[in-house]
């Protein structure tokens, strides 16, 4: 947790020059593309639909060429040779699937995006295709195929008219389909062609039904002359009309992220300058080819004239035979595939896809291998099918497709007739790739954010239910879900990732809240990280295990802190597991104990109905490179010898700290840990795990690159957990929803540019304490004394303050070669090759720097890619490719996982194929509030530290805030920017994984660690900084987070137990004194404390109880203890007898629990609009958008009990018809007992006299008392009689029910609630609110509902506050001062 990225806080972003806005070189229309499908299935090739796209090349070829005869009466400029001939081992194409131009064969990989039609407008999705130039809809008589489409009615439209003329459309099969023309209104984005001549289909293809084919036309971009309708296309009006700003269209079509341009070009997408082709006639976008090259060597023939039609409706490049054969001559191990796939088609190795290069206009253009490689023959087969193909029909040209067009953005000039390349930008609006130490740096946001971008999902199963509906009106009872990753109808549990939402079977949306456990998890039970003894020794010989973590099942104290974490609201947690844990004993070596008790935590989880997202967790690499992660027998693996870190400054290690040899942990500066991310060791071992076959390609170890030693090591440990996981047979999916891939990744040295000096422009390491340039700390770690700069850090910023000495006194960071006699690891079992020279810095090794002399050869070795003469791109090059193979892997056990996608924080994912996310995906993304995390101490100014990364400023002025009400704003627009990098991957949800604030503020104060104790329990700044930051995740925002953290063995001197970390949201040391309670001590859980001097604090463990009573210490500082490891045990609590009442229960130990413990919608009939809660007041408002597509499916998510409802209960909605109310599918709102409890509850926990009534006398001691109903003005409250909550009644199971069914009759929980709502009817039932209201029908407008609660009697105050007597008469009379 709490990676680099948020350490710095505004003022050090602000300290840099930021970087500017990047302009774009012309104004446009942006409209976003979607693929629609792809040629390959689990990384198998689909022959047959391959082999069908070269027959329906062909037939729009042959429509289209007849159209240019009849409209000009000239020859065409192509011409085609012999038809294809279907081969006898393909799939045979459905008799109408070649259909020509509109009806585009349903194999065909095309790019569609969105219009609208007609006045009033209606829109559509339609396929951009510059091979033709005719748009097509199916119209209102279109039957066949036709349903679930959006239909074109031009008697709809005021501005239609028809043409009086037919079309016929001929397939490729000789069969045909006629419709009508028409001219109308056609818009894209605030581009309106009027009189624009369009086609209404009659029939559609089999092939086009919209199980097949989601978008609902086509609209051809090539030129009037090949149009059937003889008619100018749609941009050619737009030109004519004025309506752009240049006579120029783009393309970007990538594997996300894809868009045309229209009126210019998107000087985000590419860099350089293009270079232009000039179009050879005015028929198809057909210009010169120069030559086609494996890597710089030309492969056609000398004498060839070639030319090339750019086709953005064709995936395939197309080739004559004798070119193409030459082509693949010039391939190694390349194959001639005629008898294995079809005719015209060659494999290569899959292992070795060349680089293919196509020349137009003088330059080189290379194609992505990724898009060359169309999959594997089989699954069992070395060779995969290439993406270009030869046909007798092309044998005076060549059609370029997409697998050419993705690596390219390509620009249209129906102005000047010509086509340009210029090179793709590799990830949306990125400026510069990642630098070591930083992030990237991005263009003005509100760029890439522009309202004319549309960025269109897959229809989802809501979208297509309303298309159905609208489409068909006999459609019977409710559509059975299926999961787009595999097929298969889903169970009632399942969770759909749509619409930039989860959403449940019903339909609902749904928010995911809750909190990390644990941040303890990074170490095994009795070893935090202040603990040396034993710490090396123990790792030597194979660690510890983990078993313990995060929970402690046996002795019950699991149940207690997991229904503390359901009684505070949440739903989620964010599971911590490192490498280490999986894989401390060795390579290979897994510790099965630990994986299955894990498998034990997760069903206890499952039991308090907790959704559970997995993180596999590192910090800085590893516990013994001063971070978490991964096991101590990867540093040797990487040629370090660990115990030699500390003393050459290459990591700080908390028990070393400051030195080894005489360490204070307790004295290590906050934060500090993080300049790990600019020391040597963490740089270097990252460098290895993400690029090391680029960059050190000498690191042999068992035969393989170091890079993928680690990474297969990696991978296959966390395979096994989700194997064991799979084998439990309860867990996937109804608790286990999906996985994170490599917490907070580092990108190390890749991309560094220049050894010498650290980046002199904005980075996100900090700097605090010694800071070597990398070229000092390769010096530094071969053993020689360097100089180096100091930097220290105030609320102002970093600021060098001087320099030191650093001298290892001749000791290297390396591994001697005496450590591995004859290459093999007595230890560990590996074989380091040869060439791998031990007790030898790894980087001399690649004649980066000379050692003798100290002098840096290449210093910009790490900046470019090996292979390719460009700079790195490391979540490009080497992120992403880790995180396919992850994903994979999980996959391959758990198919309907979701998969939470995390770059390196602060920066936008990159695209990422939908081959891969199948439907299923989330960005995970982290925030924190960095002034506050770093400083301590809650501001009254800030910054928006995102907005200056992102280049959103020309000056640092603006983006400082000032003013608590500024900063919460700012907080917002930050996390509704990272919720939009979402759209980078698709409609996907966002979730933001880690989000917190420090507790341990202002020198501990509130611990009573200053002032005498004054401010002992005093979170009030905790509370303003918490509420800040999950405030910011309400509004428009509405996104789903995890917490960090909540660790069961918190304690006020260490922490968290890791680095000085203090994020918990609850601690035994924050628990009241009950002296009168008594409890038998746990002997069988000792905890293990520290060994060293006794005025060092003491180091609970969750082993005791993960529950446990706190020892409280007088005036300014903790007590010192005994050696003696009993004499300072907790007391075990492992029941909640301990409590009063349910609100004593879920307060004790809390820290600034009304920040997190908040209202909010858990699940939506509807899209939530707008949430806010206000703590203050005790207020919350959540506005509703609801849609006649929100109407819910009954039976398709677990319900609770049937509600009995009396005709009293409907009063708000007399007027409403009782049908059109959901049948017991409601929106659910989370109302939090530590905001809304009644008085009497309040004055229970506080031990305080309370007069029993009525109701405490009947529901005594009984659970099955019946909950009563009090209907009032504005809706019935369930569950208001207040029983007393004894020893006997408040425990686990009775809560469980409570939080987890919202429906238990056997635990109430007493509320005080004023609710006024604009619609609908609502109860409360324990902790949750249903709400039902009506639902628009299909064809009417959508509605947007409100929801107002507020405590009865306002805010509860705090022990020590009176409420002024205009609060307590205010809260008496609020429910009749609420506004109409």
């Amino acid at each position: 947790m709490l990676t680099v990225a948020f350490v710095l806080f505004a003022f050090h972003l602000l300290a840099a020059a930021s970087p500017s806005p990047v302009d774009r070189s012309s104004q446009g229309t942006r409209i976003g593309l979607n693929r629609r499908r792809d040629f390959v299935d689990d990384g198998v090739a689909d022959i047959g639909a391959l082999v069908q796209q070269l027959s329906t090349v062909r037939s729009k070829y042959e429509s289209t060429i007849e159209a240019y005869k009849r409209n000009t009466g000239v020859e065409p400029p192509i011409s085609l040779g012999e038809p294809i001939d279907l081969p006898t081992n393909a799939t045979q194409p459905d008799k109408r699937a070649t259909a020509a131009v509109s009806l585009t064969d349903d194999s065909e990989v095309v790019w569609y995006g969105q219009i609208s039609v007609g006045t009033p407008a209606v829109t559509y999705t339609v396929d951009f295709d510059t091979g033709s130039s005719d748009l097509f809809l199916p119209g209102p008589r279109c039957t066949a195929n036709c349903q679930g489409h959006k239909t074109y009615n031009p008697s709809l439209s005021t501005t239609a008219r028809s043409r009086s003329k037919t079309f016929k459309l001929t397939y490729g099969d000789g069969s045909s389909v006629s419709g009508q023309q028409y001219a109308d209104t056609v818009s894209a984005g605030a581009l309106a062609a009027t009189s624009q001549v369009l086609g209404a289909a009659t029939t559609y293809s089999a092939g086009l039904a919209v199980q097949n084919f989601p978008s609902d036309g086509l609209l051809g971009m090539g030129f009037q002359s090949i149009s059937q309708y003889n008619a100018p296309p749609f941009f050619q009006t737009l030109v004519a009309q004025s309506k752009t700003t240049q006579p120029v269209f783009a393309f970007k079509l990538a594997q996300s992220g894809s868009e045309l341009y229209l009126g210019g070009v998107n000087s985000d997408l590419y860099t350089g300058s293009f270079t232009y082709v000039p179009v050879t006639t005015q028929a198809y976008w057909q210009i010169k080819l120069d030559s086609v090259l494996v890597g710089n060597k030309v492969a056609t023939s000398a004498n060839s004239r070639l030319s090339a039609v750019i086709d953005t409706g064709t995936t395939l490049i197309i080739g004559d035979p004798t070119n193409v054969k030459k082509l693949f001559a010039s391939i190694p191990g390349s194959k001639d595939a005629s008898r294995t796939v079809a005719d015209g088609f060659y494999t290569v190795p899959c292992r070795n896809i060349p680089t293919v290069k196509l020349t137009f206009g003088g330059k080189a253009f290379s194609i992505d291998p990724a898009a060359f490689n169309l999959g594997q023959v089989s699954p069992t087969s070395s060779d995969c099918i290439a993406g270009v193909v030869s046909s007798q029909s092309t044998q005076s040209f060549w059609i370029v497709g997409d697998v050419f067009l993705r690596g390219v953005y390509s620009a249209f000039d129906v102005g000047q007739s010509r086509v340009g390349f210029a090179t793709l930008r590799r990830s949306p609006v990125l400026v510069t790739c990642p630098i070591s130490g930083s992030r990237p740096t991005f263009a003005d946001d509100n760029a890439f954010h522009s309202p004319l971008t549309v960025l269109l999902p897959p229809p989802s199963p809501r979208a297509r239910r309303s298309q159905r509906r609208a489409a068909s009106q006999d459609a019977q009872g409710p559509l059975r879900p299926v999961s787009p990753a595999t097929g298969k109808p889903v169970p009632p549990h399942f969770i759909h990732t749509l619409e930039s939402s989860f959403v449940d079977n019903a339909g609902r949306t749904l928010l995911l809240r809750g909190v990390n456990i644990s941040g303890a998890d990074k170490a095994p039970l009795g070893s935090p990280s202040q603990i040396l003894d034993g710490f090396w020794e123990s790792a030597e010989n194979g660690g510890e295990s983990f078993v313990g973590r995060p929970l402690n099942l046996d002795d019950g104290s699991a149940d207690v802190h997991l229904a503390r974490l359901k009684g505070w609201g949440f739903n989620m947690l964010r599971y911590v597991v490192t490498w280490e844990a999986l894989e401390h004993a060795g390579p290979g070596k897994y510790d099965h104990e630990f994986i299955d008790y894990t498998v034990r935590v997760l069903r206890k989880c499952k039991e308090y109905g907790f959704k559970v997202l997995m993180d596999p967790h590192q910090d800085t690499w590893s516990r013994f490179s001063g971070g978490s992660g991964a096991p101590y027998w990867t540093l040797p693996a990487c040629g370090i010898n660990p115990r030699h870190i500390t003393p050459t400054q290459a990591s700080i290690i908390h028990c070393e700290y400051p030195d080894g040899n005489n360490p204070n942990p307790a004295e290590m500066p906050a934060m500090i840990w993080s300049t790990n991310y600019g020391r040597l060791a963490i740089q270097t071992l990252f460098t290895l795990f993400f690029a090391g076959k680029d960059f050190a390609p000498k690191c042999i170890i068992d035969g393989v690159n170091i890079q993928e030693y680690l990474q297969s090591h990696y991978i296959n440990a966390f395979g096994q957990l989700v194997d064991r996981i799979r084998d439990a047979g309860d867990l996937m999916d109804e608790c286990v929803l999906g996985w994170d891939s490599l917490n907070e990744p580092f990108e190390g040295f890749c991309g560094y540019p220049d050894l010498n000096s650290y980046p002199s422009q904005q980075t996100s390491t900090l700097k605090k304490g010694t800071f070597p340039t990398p070229a000092q700390s390769l010096r530094i770690c071969m053993g020689k004394a360097q100089t180096v700069d100091v930097w220290t850090f105030s609320t102002f910023g970093p600021r060098k303050s001087g320099r030191t000495t650093v001298d290892p006194k001749g000791v290297k960071l390396w591994l001697e070669s005496s450590a591995e006699p004859d290459g093999v690891h007595p230890m560990w079992g590996w074989k380091r090759d040869p060439g791998w020279k031990l007790g030898f810095c790894i980087w001399a090794l690649h004649n980066v720097w000379d050692v003798e002399s100290g002098y840096v050869i290449t210093p910009d070795y790490f900046k470019c890619n090996p292979e390719e003469d460009r700079d790195v791109c490391f979540i490009e090059d080497y992120w992403r490719p880790h995180w396919q193979a992850f994903s994979s892997r999980i996959r391959q056990s758990h198919p309907e996982a979701i998969l939470f996608v995390a770059p390196p924080v602060f920066a936008q994912p990159p695209p990422i194929d939908e081959l891969d996310l199948k439907g299923r995906c989330c960005l995970s993304t982290h925030y924190y509030d960095g002034l506050t995390l770093i400083t301590r101490h809650w501001h009254w100014f800030n910054a928006d530290a995102l907005g200056v990364l992102r280049g959103k400023y020309s000056s640092s002025l603006p983006a400082v805030k000032f003013g608590e009400k500024a900063i919460r704003k700012s907080i917002q627009e930050q996390l509704g920017v990272l919720k939009d990098d979402a759209k980078i991957l698709g409609a996907y949800p966002t979730i933001i994984g880690e989000i917190g604030t420090p507790f341990d503020m202002d020198d501990k104060k509130s611990y009573g660690w200053t002032d005498n104790g004054k401010y002992k329990g005093d979170y009030t700044n905790q509370q303003k900084a918490l509420d800040a930051s999950l405030n910011a995740t309400d509004g428009p925002n509405a996104l789903n987070y995890t917490i960090w953290t909540y660790v069961p063995d918190h304690t006020h001197a260490w922490g968290d137990g890791w680095n000085l970390e203090d994020l918990s949201l609850w601690s035994p040391d924050d628990m009241r004194e009950k002296p009168d309670v008594g409890m038998d001590m746990n002997d069988a859980s000792s905890a293990m404390l520290l060994k060293r001097a006794a005025a060092n604090p003491v180091s609970r463990s969750a082993a005791t109880s993960s529950l446990s009573l706190a020892t409280f210490a007088g005036g300014n500082a903790p007590s010192p203890t005994d050696d003696d490891p009993k004499a300072a045990l907790p007391t075990a609590i492992t029941s909640l007898s301990y409590w009063e009442n349910a609100y004593d229960f879920l307060t004790d130990g809390a820290r600034a629990v009304k920040s997190f413990s908040r209202p909010y919608p858990s699940a939506v009939v509807g899209v939530p609009k707008d949430i806010q809660f206000d703590i203050a007041k005790a207020e919350f408002k959540f506005t509703v958008r609801v849609r006649p597509e929100d109407a819910p499916t009954s039976g398709t998510v677990p319900s609770p009990p049937p509600i009995s409802r009396s005709s009293s209960e409907s009063s708000t909605l007399a007027d409403e018809d009782p049908e059109k109310l959901l049948d017991g599918i409601s929106t659910e709102i989370f109302i939090p007992l530590v905001h809304f409890a009644s008085d009497k509850e309040v004055a229970r926990s506080r031990g305080e006299q309370v007069e029993p009534d009525a109701d405490d006398a009947a529901s005594d001691y009984d659970s099955s008392a019946p909950s009563t109903n009090n209907t009032t003005p504005y809706g019935t409250v369930r569950g208001t009689a207040e029983p007393r909550i004894t020893t006997s009644t408040l425990d686990c199971s009775t809560l469980r029910a409570a939080w987890y069914s919202a429906s238990s009759s056997t635990f109430s929980t007493p509320l005080s609630l004023d609710v006024q709502v604009s619609a609908g009817q609502w109860s409360i039932e324990g902790q949750n609110l249903r709400w039902w209201y009506p639902v628009p029908a299909v064809g009417d407008p959508e509605r947007e509902y409100t929801i107002i609660v507020r405590r009865q009697d306002g805010a509860i105050k705090e022990a020590s506050q009176k409420p002024s007597l205009w609060s307590s008469l205010c809260g008496t009379l609020s429910r009749f001062c609420m506004s109409e």
